[in-house]
Parts: structure tokens; sequence; C-alpha cells
């Protein structure tokens, strides 16, 4: 297991940690990715695969906000662990992660790579976006955070 391979399990383990902008450039030069810095007086790292037209940006602050973090690791669809105790539920989730990809393998498929960064730009009805905007600050989460959970919940039934 190289480095970047542990850095980034390290990562999805707790994307919440005392992470900064030095483990994204290190984690981005491990996995062969680019990681470029602010330029023109700017504050936020440019994180992207060559080959990618999607690209993070990510604020320089320390630590890292969980969000950005999550968003440089790869989703895999229906991939789950539990335990009893934390590191039961990360130890079995570790060992799910490989069993998916390597079913994922067997089964002719595509396995998501950390490149996946998971942006688009989507346009919505006004009365939608003020609708989502009320829920979400309901609940206490970012518009994002709100619409990602509600998408992937409904992602997870039809998939189901």
């Amino acid at each position: 297991m190289t480095e970047a391979d542990k850095l980034l399990t390290r990562m999805r383990q707790n994307p919440a940690g005392d992470w900064t902008i030095q483990d994204i450039e290190r984690l981005c030069s491990g996995l062969g990715w680019r990681c470029l810095p602010p330029t023109g007086g700017g504050s936020h790292w440019k994180a992207t695969v060559a080959d990618e037209e999607a690209i993070l940006t990510i604020p320089a602050k320390r630590p890292i906000k969980p969000v950005y973090v999550r968003k440089l690791l790869p989703a895999l669809p229906g991939c789950m662990g539990d335990g009893e105790t934390r590191e039961a539920a990360l130890a079995d989730v570790q060992n799910a992660i490989a069993e998916w990809k390597d079913a994922a393998r067997q089964l002719g498929r595509d396995v998501p790579s950390p490149a996946a960064l998971g942006q688009w730009r989507q346009r919505a009805p006004r009365s939608l976006h003020e609708k989502l905007k009320i829920i979400a600050a309901r609940e206490g989460v970012s518009l994002n955070a709100f619409v990602t959970s509600v998408l992937a919940e409904a992602v997870g039934k039809k998939t189901a």
C-alpha cells in the first residue's frame, strides 16, 4: 500500500479530521493528480486529474472542511459496513470497499476513481430553490448537503 493509499484510507475513515492543504497536496501528488496553488491573490487551491474537466476548488483554510475531503473520495454505490464499535465498523467498511471493487471488476463494471469529483451545475426554478433552502435551513445543513442527501436517497431507492 502506497503512502497516498494510506492517506486516502485515513481520510475516508475520518473526513472531519484536522486535514491541511499540505495533506491534500500529498494525496494529489501520490495519486498523480494536479493540485495547483492559489493565483492572483486568491485563496483556493485547485485539485484535478489531468484527463478530467472537473476541478475541485478547496479553500486553503486550516483545517480543511470535511465536505472538501469527501469530494475527493470515490463514491461506491451500495458499499457499506457496520460494527459494534467504531473500530469494528471502520474495519468492516475497509473490507467492504475491497470486496465492492473486486465484485465490480468481476462484473465488468467501472470502479469509480477519486478523480470523479462529483460536480455539475443544475438550474432549478426559483420556487424549488427557495423551498430547498428553507428545508435545508430547518435541518441545519447547507443547501448542497441537503440536495446531495435527497439525491443519494432517491438513487438508493431506485437501485434497491
